[in-house]
């Protein structure tokens, strides 16, 4: 994303939640920061936001809204406030107690020319204050990404301040902000909740939290610190019911205490964490650049537990692809419709980071997880020592391969191929085309009943007015990207949402994604032995850019336009 106002800051610095007292115990800096001024009512925004200025006669929550059947539930627009934290509707303290109960949380920032949509990865709260962690962007211009910085991560906070992190810098300053919340569930209480040592405060609960860690997505709450987090993979043993999971996603982190505030840790880190039912966790922190320890220490947590119920299973094949639940066609039929998808082998489940289909076959790449100890201890779910990520592709035919990467190193372990029986599950929330483009320009018909002459044009489908409404409301996206048609259609979902005002585009980055080839076994594919990270960045005028970082290196590969695409945007409202 381009960069704002940078201001300097080097106050006491406090490591991410968990952490002992002695580390973090820090140097006191000072703070030398202009604020930033921006009128969100300028001339600059009204383009993009007049038609939304009803929202300010509305209340934050909306008692149509909350009459709906959850899974139909759309984004609610819940609190605002200008960029020193003032409040300019809603309010904050709902906005807390919806953040720091699982559910989903997203933040829409009006930078100086372009409005940049971002979505919470992890959530904290500080004094009064919460802040999340946006990890999944590149900086760039609108069109270009910058070749010199492999990632971008934000810290966003309702005090108005915005940290940007990446290779080499870090900056810090301050713009209005709305926020964004969607439910998880019909109900606030958390489905479990453990204390330090593993004890349940309902026992009863234990079968509601191994059903949920079938079929849902799973999010922690500390009980003892307000720190919120995504299960980035769930484990169920089924010989001793234990549920665990990690979350892979998460950098250092320190508080601001002068302008209580959180940003990111002046020595970039990040934080590989496994948590339980029983009590137990482990972290494994590890440098953003190169295979270097940072720490590694087990301890204890007290967790509440709460799950996304919105999800069903729709189809479940054996180790050879042959169907045992549902058809195929059914999976298909709703990944072709935009909805997000989990998968469930080996007593583990995950949702998918992307999914290729090509005739009656689906391929889902896995991209979140680390190696475990592994044996039959009882430390064999923790984190492995010598950290390895770990990247998957499951096929609905049945096949399993995966690749061990050693954290920050091309250094890679390649497993044989394994035959597994796979659950697939897909969400329930409403999934709209909003938008499908062709690029270059197609033959199109000028009439909507596809009769008479035709026009060239880059909008097949809907209109770039229907995705900036849906944008606009706090829409997640998800797009389907036709780059080969023989290939088959490639589905991800977009990490962060630039509006510019100049241009009046909307552009989507879509990071989770690493390269990947066809296999010798038809319609299966594994990935390539030179791993990059392979990025899309997508404009709602139809081109699209991809930008390719080696994996274990960061060094820059490659930035460049697709010679032709067909996109289609797909918007949850």
């Amino acid at each position: 994303m381009q960069r704002g106002k940078q201001g300097i800051l080097a106050t006491k610095k406090l490591d991410e939640f968990g952490t002992s007292t002695a580390q973090r115990k820090n140097t006191v800096g000072e703070i030398k920061m202009k604020p930033i001024t921006q009128n969100r009512n300028s001339v600059l925004w009204l383009p993009l936001i007049a038609v939304f200025a009803w929202s300010n006669l509305v209340t934050a929550r909306s008692p149509v809204n909350m009459l709906t059947s959850v899974c139909e539930r759309k984004w609610e627009l819940i609190y605002t406030h200008d960029e020193y934290g003032n409040a300019t509707f809603g309010s904050k303290k709902e906005l807390i107690q919806l953040a720091l109960t699982g559910n989903y949380i997203r933040a829409r920032l009006y930078m100086p020319d372009h409005m940049l949509h971002l979505p919470a990865d992890s959530i904290s709260k500080y004094k009064d204050q919460i802040c999340f962690q946006s990890l999944r962007a590149l900086a760039n211009n609108g069109t270009h990404v910058d070749s010199a910085e492999p990632w971008l991560h934000f810290m966003v906070c309702t005090s108005g301040h915005v940290t940007e992190q990446d290779v080499s810098n870090v900056s810090t300053f301050r713009v209005p902000m709305d926020w964004y919340v969607k439910d998880i569930s019909h109900k606030s209480d958390p489905v479990f909740s453990n204390f330090l040592d593993g004890t349940p405060m309902k026992p009863m609960q234990i079968l509601q939290l191994h059903e949920a860690a079938k079929r849902m997505s799973l999010f922690g709450a500390m009980r003892d610190r307000p720190y919120v987090f995504p299960f980035h993979n769930v484990i169920l043993d089924p010989e001793t019911g234990e549920v665990n999971g990690q979350n892979v996603l998460h950098m250092g982190q320190r508080y601001e205490k002068l302008e209580k505030y959180i940003t990111f840790h002046k020595i970039p880190y990040q934080w590989f964490s496994y948590w339980s039912n029983l009590g137990h966790r482990d972290n494994a922190r590890w440098s953003a650049r190169g295979h270097t320890a940072y720490n590694h220490n087990a301890d204890t947590a007290t967790l509440d537990w709460y799950a996304d119920e919105c999800w069903r299973l729709v189809f479940t094949n054996d180790g050879n692809g042959f169907p045992i639940y549902g058809a195929i066609d059914d999976l298909i039929d709703a990944v072709k419709r935009g909805h997000r998808v989990r998968v469930r082998f080996d007593d583990q489940a995950a949702e998918v980071s992307n999914l290729r289909v090509k005739g009656d076959v689906v391929a889902a790449q896995l991209l979140q997880e680390v190696t475990r100890v592994g044996g039959y201890g009882n430390d064999r779910y923790y984190i492995e020592a010598d950290t390895r990520v770990k990247f998957s592709i499951a096929h609905t035919t049945g096949t399993v391969v995966s690749y061990e990467y050693l954290v920050g190193s091309p250094s890679r372990k390649v497993n044989p191929p394994t035959r597994r029986v796979i659950e697939w599950m897909v969400d329930t929330r409403p999934w709209t085309v909003v938008l499908e483009t062709m690029d270059p320009p197609g033959q199109v018909p000028r009439r909507g009943d596809g009769q008479g002459d035709t026009q060239v044009d880059t909008v097949l489908r809907g209109s770039v007015f229907d995705l900036k409404d849906a944008v606009m409301g706090g829409a997640s996206i998800r797009l389907n990207v036709l780059l080969d048609p023989l290939a088959g259609s490639f589905f991800t979902q977009a990490n962060n949402i630039r509006a510019d005002v100049a241009t009046d585009t909307i552009c989507a980055q879509a990071m989770d994604h690493m390269s990947d080839q066809k296999s010798r076994i038809p319609d299966e594919y594994e990935l390539q032995k030179n791993l990059f990270h392979w990025y899309l960045t997508i404009s709602s005028e139809g081109t699209v850019r991809m930008t390719a970082w080696n994996f274990g290196e960061d060094t820059f590969r490659y930035d460049e336009n697709a010679p032709e695409a067909t996109v289609t945007w797909f918007a949850n409202l």
